[in-house]
């Protein structure tokens, strides 16, 4: 599975991923964002990734609401972040062997789609 067609198509993938493991087709599975990343959008709101801190509110707030608050943090206080161009080049230098590796088990351009580098800075 390609992660970047499970966030055009989760349904689609997900299907195909239970048809190839198995899995009953009336399964049901809740597909929810997680882990999201970011930077503070100002310095004042630095302290908002503050380690102690949230270890400290882990102790105090349940276990259920955890997730449900770190997203509306983040959503709204944190932006998300673009790779400069030389660092995007970089990597694309770096992981290029691989990609095409990939991509030629899978018979599928993915050069093309991933390292492809747009000029938009």
């Amino acid at each position: 599975m390609i992660f970047d067609d499970f966030k055009k198509n989760p349904q689609q993938e997900l299907e195909s991923l239970y048809k190839f493991l198995g899995i009953e087709e009336t399964f049901e599975a809740v597909v929810k964002s997680r882990n999201k990343g970011g930077l503070p959008k100002s310095k004042l709101l630095s302290f908002l990734k503050f380690r102690p801190l949230i270890e400290i509110a882990k102790g105090v707030i349940p276990n259920s609401a955890h997730t449900k608050i770190d997203n509306f943090i983040k959503d709204k206080f944190f932006q998300k972040t673009k790779l400069s161009m030389s660092k995007n080049r970089e990597l694309a230098n770096l992981f290029h062997s691989d990609v095409k590796s990939i991509g030629d088990l899978l018979n599928r351009d993915l050069c093309q789609e991933w390292l492809s580098i747009e000029e938009k800075e």
